[in-house]
């Protein structure tokens, strides 16, 4: 439920639907803060790979590989701040009764079970990425359970989305820059070689790609009163996009980018055929261009080996044992898509509740963006565009153990936690007692969560 006001937010889960305003406390923004701090350590830790040419000898003829202390680094931080959200949250909790209803208890256990089996069997085993994973559903366990209290104020987070698609758009733009200057290579590159592939302040042209989603529909939406802006910053986005040369990533986006589009225009018909036909027509012009395009066929060319490592993961699907769909074997290999990765290591359930988690979440910030007003609605429709992106990508990725794709979608998680289903959200008022429309007026504020 999302209400209106910089000083009140209105609970609306007791009888009748409403109950007397509540003034914003110190939890609600401690709610927020823990989201922001752990955001902003997913975006912005791996900032050193390019300045400092570490990332992977086996990618670059220029990079050398992460010493381990950085490796180690952003879990440190991320337990850091999980630690002082408890320290923080549990005595205010006690105040405040826990108002979550239908899925939300049911969302916050299940992060609470995966964690413990993803942590213990990848202690046990000795396997990097369940660890991997094991981690980033901690950091949701800890925050997930702020939702069924406390309140998450949108607008905040989504100005640390739009800073960091604009940052993003820029130190892309700069390596563009040295590397047609000087020739200075990103991370997964080789000179004289149509193989440059960029990743902006990640150094990681595939995890970049699949943020695309997320960054993407908040400029768009948040910024319909800046045209030019948006323009500006939409435009660097699809054009960094294309330059990460991630096909899943590319095809992915593109394609979830139209069927997040389709909901939205789903009560507008006329609409809807001209963006049905539009896409195909897009579609199959793009495919002509490339089909017929030497440079393509180049490209082609300097994927055959990832090709054929993505095919002999899905070759090992015949090779699944019952220990493997039990979650009780002892596999450590390495597999080129996610859900294959699930199978051998974590088994059915795991994979199943890996899927369950990104439907329930997409579901649920989608339908917070049909009932937000405006700009608003960005942050939701950018979120939900994401969980559905990681979901598709994850048939031919291994995103689910990549950070920080893995710590966005599991946040994307945690702020769905906070959207209420099924009520119409409030009117959204600015500082300066205007309706905020994103183009006029004073600082719009937006809560959504059991306080709100």
């Amino acid at each position: 439920m999302i209400s209106a006001g910089p000083e009140l937010r209105h609970p609306v889960d007791g009888p009748g639907g409403q109950h007397p305003a509540q003034p914003v406390t110190r939890s609600d923004r401690l709610a927020t803060r823990a989201v922001v701090v752990v955001l902003l350590i997913g975006f912005y830790y791996l900032s050193y790979r390019y300045p400092l040419q570490i990332n992977s000898s086996d990618t670059s003829p220029v990079y050398s590989d992460t010493p381990a202390v950085l490796q180690v680094g952003k879990y440190l931080l991320l337990a850091a701040a999980a630690a002082v959200v408890v320290l923080l949250a549990w005595p205010a909790a006690r105040s405040r009764p826990a108002s979550g209803r239908g899925a939300s208890p049911v969302v916050c256990l299940l992060l609470v079970l995966l964690c413990a089996f993803a942590l213990g069997k990848g202690v046990l085993v000795g396997d990097q990425d369940l660890q991997t994973v094991g981690l980033v559903l901690a950091v949701g366990a800890v925050l997930a359970p702020l939702a069924l209290r406390w309140s998450l104020d949108v607008e905040a987070v989504t100005r640390v989305v739009v800073v960091f698609a604009v940052v993003v758009v820029v130190v892309e733009a700069v390596q563009v820059l040295l590397f047609a200057t000087t020739g200075r290579l990103p991370a997964l590159a080789y000179a004289n070689s149509i193989s440059v592939r960029f990743g902006s302040l990640l150094d990681d042209p595939n995890g970049l790609a699949l943020l695309v989603a997320l960054l993407l529909p908040v400029v768009w939406v948040r910024w319909r009163g800046r045209p030019a802006a948006r323009a500006l910053v939409g435009g660097g986005l699809v054009a960094s996009l294309l330059l990460t040369q991630s096909l899943t990533g590319v095809a992915t986006v593109a394609g979830t980018l139209v069927l997040v589009s389709a909901v939205a225009l789903r009560r507008s018909p006329a609409r809807l055929v001209a963006l049905v036909w539009g896409a195909a027509a897009a579609a199959v012009a793009v495919a002509a261009v490339l089909l017929s395009s030497p440079l393509f066929s180049e490209l082609l060319e300097t994927k055959s080996g990832s090709v054929e490592d993505h095919a002999q993961s899905f070759e090992a699907l015949t090779d699944l044992r019952l220990a493997d769909l039990l979650g009780v074997s002892a596999d450590t290999s390495f597999y080129e898509a996610a859900y294959v990765s699930l199978l051998h290591k974590g088994g059915v359930l795991l994979a199943l509740a890996w899927v369950a988690l990104g439907v329930f979440s997409a579901r649920r910030l989608l339908g917070a963006a049909l009932r937000t007003p405006g700009p608003g609605s960005a942050l939701f429709w950018g979120w939900g565009t994401y969980q559905a992106a990681f979901l598709v990508a994850a048939a031919n990725m291994q995103f689910f153990a990549v950070y920080p794709n893995n710590l966005v979608f599991v946040l994307g998680v945690v702020v769905a936690l906070f959207c209420e289903p099924g009520r119409a959200p409030g009117r959204v008022e600015d500082t300066a007692g205007d309706t905020a429309d994103g183009t006029a007026g004073g600082t719009a504020r937006l809560a959504v969560g059991a306080g709100a």
